[in-house]
């Protein structure tokens, strides 16, 4: 009986299915199927068999040999030698291994090697899998050797060498092979269970691979002067060479990497997770960029199949591969079934909201939970995130690449949690401010790094969905940079107020209508409700002023009157006075049931 293990969120029930009938129906002996949503296992699944008779179950740490699934990871370890800038993507790849510019190759950049644009997609016959075990003899041969095509000019799928060339690389400039840096630098640092080959005593959690149908090429078919013919012979590898010893103690960085999903996920999360992995940073945002240059988008000249290339990893066709979502996702494949996607784009926001009274984080996490579906719904493609509630400063930091503080509008407190925000954040998480009037260069005395703290002030209710940015005097200009190419993925607009304001953009402007807006009710000219009506009239607007300084919080309203009274003796006292008035006897707004408005369901003055 085939059973399927692990565990899945509801949402997928579908896809866990599919699994279990692929299993069931004999179309997979066994199998393992993760999705990782920023470092969150929404679907751990494995199931079936290892062993060709059906007798040995598919445990939780099986590994099976991944195939071409292998040539991502080795991309990832070149990337991280990109990433230190010791390797360079543009430049000759002789620069790094002298020889290999015999042939014609002087020309021939790194970049060609990570996109299969090489011209050297194999090894020259006589070939045979045994001199795929000799890597240094196979890279000494594919140094000497003349390109099949223009190098540039098309992709021609590496299908067995694309470890040896890239590892070569590797080994020039690190002075270890290609399997140990993956093991030393990728796979322990994340605690993934993958290895470039596969050590003896993990062999006998190795799964047996089945030779799958044959593939569509067929070599017979092909003049033996094609680059096709002289890939898929240079040497041609029989599915059955990879339970043999000799291939698992082999170093062959395109097709014996041993995993399995959740292994593979994990390494492979890092371009999701923008280079860093439970506060492990493999590459920047700047090196996963490069990804995307586009090296090669046409008729693969070995696999003959429509292929888009970019440095280091496949990058979808939406004629081809019409199931793949657009955006920045890079993907390939393995023989035999294996296939790793990673979406940019369609990553998991998780939130984490720290307040030091429970209640407050209860109250605040019910009023997202009731808003939230709202806001997704008014965004085109948008899914929902997650929000979880912590108790400590220290567990609402851990790996996290952006920080708002919204302490009340006193800076005091403000002063004290920005020198504990920069003393406890990873040095490279932002520190942003959502004052609604106070500049940031007023609080951060106490901040070493100042560069990294600046103003972002969003709006109440969520779905005004406009930020305003605004340089604490010191701020880095590629983090306001990052900020405005990077909120619009959370479904916002950022906009930089150029010089310092206080009350930012919007704000300042919106100031002068609350307060005019509080002044003709203190003055008894109209009403909360009769002003709002009017408002919504003229304007076309959703809510009215009143509502949405209930929304606001009326004792947060009146903070900010404050502060620019104080900065402006001049203003009118009325507002504030009738501000006053409201919050005195506890009509603070939603939060408290009652402000301007008496028509709120929430309770939140019982708690």
């Amino acid at each position: 009986m085939t059973t399927l293990h692990g565990t899945s969120e509801p949402r997928f029930a579908g896809l866990r299915e599919t699994l279990r009938q692929n299993l069931v129906s004999g179309e997979e002996i066994g199998a393992s199927l993760v999705v990782d949503i920023d470092g969150e296992r929404v679907v751990d699944l494995w199931g079936g068999h290892r062993d060709v008779a059906r007798t040995a179950a598919w445990e939780e740490d099986t590994l099976t040999n991944v195939w071409s699934i292998t040539k991502t990871v080795t991309s990832l370890a070149a990337l991280t030698l990109v990433d230190r800038g010791e390797l360079d993507v543009y430049a000759p790849v002789a620069r790094y291994w002298p020889e290999f510019a015999a042939g014609g190759k002087r020309d021939v950049e790194v970049r060609h090697l990570l996109s299969h644009t090489s011209g050297v997609s194999g090894l020259e016959q006589p070939a045979t899998v045994e001199d795929l075990y000799d890597t240094t003899g196979a890279a000494a041969r594919m140094a000497a050797q003349t390109p099949w095509w223009k190098p540039g000019t098309a992709s021609g799928y590496h299908v067995m060498n694309y470890g040896h060339l890239i590892g070569e690389l590797v080994h020039r400039i690190t002075g270890r092979s290609l399997r140990q840096f993956v093991a030393e630098e990728v796979a322990r640092p994340l605690g993934a269970d993958f290895q470039t080959g596969a050590a003896e005593a993990d062999w006998t959690r190795v799964a047996d691979i089945v030779p799958p149908p044959p593939p569509p090429s067929d070599p017979a078919a092909l003049t033996t002067a094609s680059p096709a013919y002289k890939t898929l012979t240079g040497p041609a590898v029989a599915a059955a060479t990879a339970n043999t010893p000799a291939w698992r103690a082999a170093d062959i960085g395109a097709a014996n990497g041993h995993g399995n999903a959740r292994s593979v996920a994990r390494v492979l999360s890092a371009l999701a997770r923008g280079g860093q992995v439970d506060g492990i940073r493999l590459l920047s945002e700047k090196t996963i960029d490069l990804i995307f240059d586009v090296q090669a988008d046409g008729v693969d000249l070995v696999n003959g199949l429509p292929s888009r290339w970019g440095i280091g990893f496949a990058l979808p066709r939406k004629d081809t591969l019409s199931w793949i979502p657009e955006g920045r996702i890079a993907f390939w494949g393995g023989w035999g079934g294996s296939m790793i996607i990673v979406d940019l784009d369609r990553r998991m926001t998780i939130l984490r909201l720290y307040d030091l009274s429970a209640d407050v984080r209860a109250a605040a996490l019910d009023y997202i939970a009731a808003e939230l579906p709202g806001v997704v719904a008014s965004r085109l493609g948008a899914t929902e995130g997650r929000v979880v509630g912590v108790d400590t400063l220290e567990a609402a930091l851990d790996d996290a690449w952006l920080v708002i503080e919204a302490v009340p509008e006193r800076l005091d407190l403000k002063r004290n949690l920005f020198a504990d925000l920069d003393r406890i954040a990873p040095p490279d998480t932002i520190l942003a401010s959502n004052s609604s009037s106070y500049a940031s260069r007023l609080f951060i005395d106490r901040v070493e790094h100042k560069e990294r703290v600046l103003n972002m002030h969003f709006y109440m209710p969520p779905a005004q969905n406009a930020v305003d940015l605004m340089s604490d005097g010191a701020t880095d200009p590629a983090i306001i940079e990052r900020l405005k190419n990077e909120l619009p993925r959370y479904g916002v607009h950022p906009f930089e107020a150029r010089r310092e304001s206080t009350g930012f953009i919007f704000n300042r402007v919106w100031a002068a209508i609350k307060r005019e807006a509080l002044q003709v009710v203190a003055e008894g000219v109209t009403t909360p409700e009769e002003f709002d009506a009017m408002f919504q009239v003229n304007t076309g607007a959703k809510l009215g002023v009143f509502r949405m300084m209930d929304q606001v919080g009326l004792d947060v309203v009146l903070d900010i009157e404050n502060h620019y009274a104080a900065e402006n003796p001049h203003l009118p006292e009325g507002p504030r006075r009738l501000l006053h008035e409201y919050v005195d006897t506890g009509r603070l707004g939603v939060k408290t049931g009652r402000g301007f408005y008496d028509d709120y369901t929430t309770a939140a003055n019982d708690a």
